[in-house]
């Protein structure tokens, strides 16, 4: 299996989770600067489900967060969702789940 696509590296999940965490403040400071400014918000959407990395960053940044799997997953990562949110004093109501 090849580790890159279009001549980028593509690395290891939790490498890109890393990067991800150190590029959404860029990103979202980005966004407001756009000129002319959007029509309407752009919402932001993380998908995954690594508790300490994924979630934790959904809760700090997302507004819309996708899940896969069964139920009970869904459920569980709901509540370590949840439970992040509470730790950083966000409303998790704030985070649209799909």
């Amino acid at each position: 299996m090849s580790t890159t696509g279009y001549g980028l590296e593509f690395g290891r999940a939790i490498n890109r989770l890393h990067e991800l965490r150190n590029d959404l403040p860029r990103l979202k400071a980005r966004l407001g600067k756009l000129n002319p400014a959007p029509i309407g918000d752009l919402p932001l959407l993380i998908g995954g489900s690594c508790e300490k990395v994924t979630l934790k960053l959904t809760a700090e940044h997302a507004d819309t967060w996708n899940s896969f799997g069964p139920p009970e997953t869904f459920a569980h990562e709901n509540s370590v969702l949840d439970n992040w949110c509470a730790e950083i004093g966000r409303d998790p109501a704030e985070i649209e789940r799909t």
